[in-house]
């Protein structure tokens, strides 16, 4: 006799194991299999999995809101300085490392008070920090007696000689330098000869002088300077521009050689000191891409302009050294390089030029100009602090998410390019986004808002066909509980700077031990969430039914994770497991294991999940240890085709 008991139920299945970044942009329905729409505190490792992103610890305090943090690095000499509410700060530095456990008097010294409070930036030039606050344009460097402060730039800036060869009466005089916008004080240099041996007066180039002293300089016989001062063997009078000696210079004694140099003070009707010393960010540029100049801008009085210094000297700022790029309603946002060009991003207001680029070039008489150039439409930048170079892109913040200035490669026609569409829905939602603040760390690009830090991961580029209009998009992770207002870099580590005047640092994934947990945030253990998409799994009018499922994890000294379905409504918990390898250097008796096997371990759940249309799995992690995963896979069966009620 023979029996037929019927074919068995067929058993399906799905695997993924190939893993990329969030999708904030798509339905979870529509999310592709390896990304995830809502991924909290994980990163890619080398191979692009997701891990648990290191915690952070607080280095020092200062009390007041950091504006920056800047570090000064020569042949010989390394200072770190800190801009806190209206200080600045040298931030001591022991056996190559900063010192931890900071405070003011304790690792950091005050070394200037009247900064302006707000976010500052700085270049480093010619084994100088140059920084720019809004308020003075300061200098930071050794001086004469090795000894290291800061000055205010207009103090020591460069005193140009506007004329040269000129006649006593003021005549024949040739123009030598312009006037520099950080002095009002400037030189005329005259030759006397024979004819006016007698003349005591000397007619400036100017008229209405301001009210600073007056000197001169006479060249005695034996080429020596003897200096003379106002009121003390000369007299002037400002309004008509006149210096009267007591006792005529006389005839110069090297013939052909200027004999009288005066200094002043007057006050360019095209502004003064106030032009720079306003200004909030620079750039180093220079004929040739070089970066032997300093472009300036952010002055709010005068947002529309830049201004540049001379060659080699960051303490002259010539008064025709300006542009005025576009119009006055969309402000200088910030500055780049495109190859050995110049971007000077702007404000979008619908009408105007967005990106122009500068490139410097020589006259025939070989004077350096900077003309400028339309360069990009449409896509302006909205935050001053989220700039960065990003894998050989200059990166840049607007209202409609993050761009990249590129090159087109026939035309060679500038553009620029989204590549935050994979976070733009939830990045573009945060409040203050003018606030954000980017930087390029170890072939990733940080920005932070609000608490919220969107990492691009340099090495994982895709198309994406919904932005047709990029040649690519980075792949994307979202970071929670980091209140970052700057950032800092330091011999590879990533620092961080918050609004309550608090230094941080993240730790690096070697320095987890049973003494220094890496994988929590000052005390508090980051809890890594990944959500995967809604599945169907192909049928999407049946009934199906999970009969189990396997969830491979990175091997870690102390893992786990908690695994959650989602279907139907609710997020039911089905597995919490550990994945932990014997040590003898971290042995928890809570969690007491022998297990040695060091090679990803497989965690399996046979808890079924019955009559369901879309499934969610949810991998968490709330411990202070390591997170990752390799891959998962389900198996689950057909229960019937889902008929309308």
């Amino acid at each position: 006799m023979i029996y037929n008991f019927g074919s068995g139920q067929k058993v399906y299945q799905m695997k993924v194991d190939s893993f990329r970044g969030v999708d904030f942009a798509s339905s979870p329905v529509n999310v592709a299999n390896g990304r995830s729409p809502n991924a909290v505190n994980l990163i890619s490792d080398l191979a692009g999995k997701p891990i648990k992103r290191t915690g952070y610890k607080v280095l020092g305090s200062l009390g007041a809101q950091i504006n920056g943090i800047y570090r000064l690095k020569t042949s010989s000499v390394e200072k770190v300085l800190v801009h806190s509410g209206t200080n600045l700060y040298e931030w001591e530095i022991s056996e190559g490392k900063l010192l931890e456990n900071a405070g003011v008097g304790n690792g950091f010294t005050a070394i200037y008070t009247e900064m302006e409070n707000k976010r500052s930036s700085c270049v480093q030039f010619a084994n100088k920090l140059w920084l720019m606050d809004g308020k003075k344009l300061l200098v930071y460097g050794e001086d004469d007696d090795q000894s290291f402060s800061v000055q205010k730039v207009e103090d020591i800036a460069y005193v140009p000689t506007t004329i040269i060869g000129a006649n006593p009466d003021g005549s024949e005089g040739l123009v030598f330098e312009d006037g520099n916008l950080l002095s009002s004080y400037r030189k005329n240099s005259f030759y006397v000869d024979q004819e006016n041996a007698a003349t005591k007066v000397f007619v400036l180039d100017k008229v209405n002088l301001a009210s600073g002293s007056v000197s001169a300089r006479v060249l005695q016989s034996n080429g020596s300077w003897q200096t003379i001062n106002e009121g003390s063997g000369l007299s002037v009078n400002r309004t008509d521009g006149k210096v009267t000696f007591t006792t005529a210079p006389g005839t110069s004694p090297s013939l052909g050689e200027d004999n009288v140099i005066i200094e002043f003070a007057w006050v360019s009707e095209k502004g003064g000191k106030e032009k720079i010393n306003g200004c909030e960010f620079g750039m180093l540029y220079g004929v040739d891409g070089e970066s032997n100049r300093l472009f300036v801008s952010g002055n709010e009085q005068w947002g529309n302009y830049d201004f540049w210094s001379e060659m080699d000297d960051l303490t002259y700022f010539p008064e025709n050294n300006y542009a005025r790029l576009g119009l006055e309603s969309s402000n200088i946002m910030g500055y780049s390089r495109v190859g050995n060009k110049m971007a000077v991003h702007k404000e979008d207001n619908g009408q105007d030029i967005t990106v122009f680029l500068r490139i410097g070039d020589l006259d025939s008489d070989g004077n350096a100009f900077f003309p400028a150039f339309d360069g990009v439409s449409g896509v302006g930048a909205c935050s001053k602090h989220g700039f960065a170079v990003f894998n050989g892109e200059p990166i840049f913040v607007a209202s409609e998410g993050v761009f990249a200035v590129t090159t087109q490669d026939v035309t060679g026609n500038k553009y620029a390019e989204l590549r935050s569409y994979y976070v733009n829905p939830k990045l573009l939602a945060e409040e203050n986004l003018a606030e954000c603040v980017g930087m390029e760390y170890n072939n990733y690009y940080y920005l932070a808002i609000n608490d919220h830090v969107y990492v691009a991961d340099g090495r994982q580029k895709v198309y994406e066909e919904n932005a047709s209009s990029s040649s690519f998009q980075y792949e994307w992770y979202y970071f929670e509980n980091v209140p970052v207002r700057v950032w800092f870099e330091h011999e590879g580590d990533l620092y961080f700077a918050d609004s309550a005047g608090k230094i941080y640092r993240f730790f690096r994934e070697s320095e987890h031990s049973a003494t220094n947990n890496v994988y929590m945030d000052n005390g508090v253990a980051i809890k890594a969430v990944w959500d995967t998409p809604y599945f169907s799994f192909g049928h999407m009018g049946y009934l199906k039914k999970i009969i189990g499922f396997w969830l491979m994890l990175a091997p870690y000294h102390r893992s786990g994770v908690k695994i959650y379905y989602r279907a139907k409504g609710d997020l039911s918990e089905v597995r919490t497991a550990y994945a932990d390898i014997f040590d003898f250097a971290d042995i928890d008796f809570n969690r007491f294991t022998f297990n040695t096997d060091d090679s990803p371990l497989i965690v399996a759940t046979n808890k079924p999940l019955r009559r369901f249309m879309l499934v969610q799995f949810r991998f968490e992690n709330a411990e202070a240890e390591a997170f990752g995963f390799y891959g998962f896979e389900v198996q689950y069966i057909i229960q019937g085709r889902y008929r309308a009620l």
